[in-house]
């Protein structure tokens, strides 16, 4: 970009890409930046001076051609570093189903638990609203339907269309809100045992529903949207959790990290690293119930061994 000096920015591809020309683009209009995990969404970053930056999804997850979040990896730590800044929206997004057939059935299952992560995140984080929880209340409907009949057949086009859309959807929706636990564990994992990252959020969805039913019953709404019955708060909750396991169950998705193939051992010596970064995430502190790095160590835990969190 200094070489070319473009006008205009073309970010095709997935997350990664996408948030790859952000981070390019932040440096490329501000030389003098040279930490971007210390931008602050109250700074002015004062982009657009050179170029704008048009985003083309090519998988139907991150949703970040709808969002000012990017995720950038610190190779000297493997570590994830999420940001968030409203002038990082892109100017225009481009969404062709066309772009997406190509992707594999693992492929379309991380990407499409992405957008249910986000989506699940907006309806529970603290600041959701009454613009926010709409369009993800919508964004689960839209991936419950689609993402099983996308992952088995990669060229159903209606099916690819729909979740690009539901993709793009959730984007906004926690773009505005935010995510919470989901995305501070998925991070964690993802960067420690390099995994997918949607894979890894999806994954945790019910830990998180499960860690903070104690002082919220926002998934009730969820459990309205998707016709799960719900006579209580902690009764709709055990449903819905039983409706998500099944629902990674059919995508051949492993419920507890043991069945990806982490030995004991090698978990044990890599736990303080997931809680390290998971605690240390700011999606973490967007979490409705306060979490301790302590009761970080016990969620993994948990996870590993596929265990309901009851604490």
């Amino acid at each position: 970009m200094k070489y070319f000096e473009p006008d205009l920015i073309m970010a095709v591809g997935g997350g990664s890409v996408m948030d790859l020309s952000k981070g390019a683009w932040i440096l490329y209009e501000r030389p003098d930046l040279t930490d971007l995990g210390m931008i602050s969404p109250l700074d002015k970053l004062n982009l657009r001076q050179k170029a704008m930056l048009v985003a083309v999804p090519t998988t139907a997850g991150t949703g970040s051609e709808s969002t000012g979040a990017a995720v950038f990896h610190d190779t000297a730590v493997q570590r994830k570093i999420p940001i968030s800044h409203d002038e990082l929206v892109p100017d225009v997004a481009v969404l062709s189903p066309q772009f997406t057939i190509s992707m594999p059935p693992e492929l379309t299952v991380g990407a499409g638990l992405d957008v249910l992560a986000h989506a699940m995140d907006a309806v529970t984080t603290p600041s959701a609203n009454e613009f926010t929880e709409p369009l993800a209340l919508k964004a689960i409907e839209m991936v419950t339907q689609w993402l099983p009949r996308a992952y088995k057949n990669g060229n159903d086009r209606e099916a690819r269309f729909r979740m690009i859309i539901a993709a793009n959807i959730a984007g906004i929706a926690f773009g505005m809100s935010g995510c919470h636990l989901t995305h501070s564990f998925g991070h964690a994992l993802g960067a420690v045992y390099e995994m997918h990252h949607g894979l890894c959020v999806g994954f945790f969805i019910p830990y998180s529903f499960q860690f903070c039913q104690r002082v919220t019953d926002n998934h009730l709404a969820i459990c309205k949207a998707l016709e799960i019955a719900a006579p209580t708060a902690k009764e709709g909750l055990n449903n819905l959790v039983a409706e998500v396991r099944g629902f990674l169950k059919a995508l051949n998705v492993p419920l507890a990290l043991k069945d990806f193939g982490i030995s004991k051992k090698d978990f044990e010596n890599k736990l303080p690293r997931l809680v390290e970064y998971s605690y240390g995430d700011i999606s973490c502190y967007l979490s409705p119930r306060p979490i301790t790095a302590g009761q970080c160590e016990m969620v993994m835990k948990y996870a590993y061994e596929g265990q309901d969190i009851d604490f």
